[in-house]
């Protein structure tokens, strides 16, 4: 069994343009960074894939990516099941493990945790163990069966193709099974989810505050 970390990526936000590349820290790490840095101390470091989009306004996300030595896979806009299925097969991934370019603060000891109550517990009647609503939003991960996406496609609405779980929440929670509450590590921040300029200055704030503790520097290539 195959297992790898999937970023899904865009620049177009309606709230806080190009945030996944906005400096976060005095070390200039964008989100995207500081993603990479937390997935790379953690025992999946080896599998992690990018997945953007074919669109030129998404090219700059593709050549820092490139610049990093990551991973890149380009795929649909608007069908984010379609971007991550064609991810997972691309990259042989049984499973994936999703984490938003959004989502700055997530940790090593947060992918850690999750990734071993989920080889305790894996089974074949469970196609989604996520952290929703055990966690704050920002402090997100799910681990998706990568053929579960594609044999549900046909049946999901395009709202649930372009929200890549809710498919399962809406009607297949039978086979979603959530983690277990832990310690995260995660900083004193007022939000965790890169969404709006407040939470641009407070994650700003809470890195500047961290910095050195965290000492996250640009993954090599």
């Amino acid at each position: 069994m195959k297992i790898g970390v999937v970023v899904a990526a865009r620049l177009d936000s309606t709230r806080l343009p190009g945030k996944v590349l906005t400096p976060l820290d005095h070390q200039g790490n964008c989100s995207i960074d500081l993603i990479l840095n937390a997935v790379k101390k953690s025992q999946i470091h080896d599998n992690i894939v990018i997945a953007t989009t074919k669109r030129s306004l998404d090219k700059p996300i593709e050549e820092h990516v490139k610049a990093l030595g990551i991973s890149l896979f380009k795929g649909a806009t608007d069908d984010l099941v379609q971007r991550h299925y064609q991810a997972g097969v691309s990259f042989g991934f049984d499973w994936q493990i999703r984490i938003t370019a959004d989502c700055p603060l997530i940790t090593t000891e947060l992918i850690d945790g999750c990734l071993h109550q989920f080889k305790a517990g894996c089974d074949e009647a469970t196609d989604l163990y996520t952290t929703k609503t055990r966690f704050e939003p920002g402090l997100d991960l799910e681990f998706i069966r990568t053929s579960a996406l594609k044999s549900h496609h046909t049946a999901m609405s395009a709202l649930e193709r372009e929200h890549l779980t809710l498919f399962f929440y809406n009607k297949l929670m039978n086979r979603v099974k959530f983690f277990r509450t832990f310690d995260p590590r995660n900083l004193n921040s007022e939000t965790f989810l890169l969404d709006t300029r407040h939470d641009l200055d407070c994650i700003k704030k809470a890195l500047g505050h961290h910095s050195i503790k965290l000492a996250r520097n640009k993954p090599e290539s």
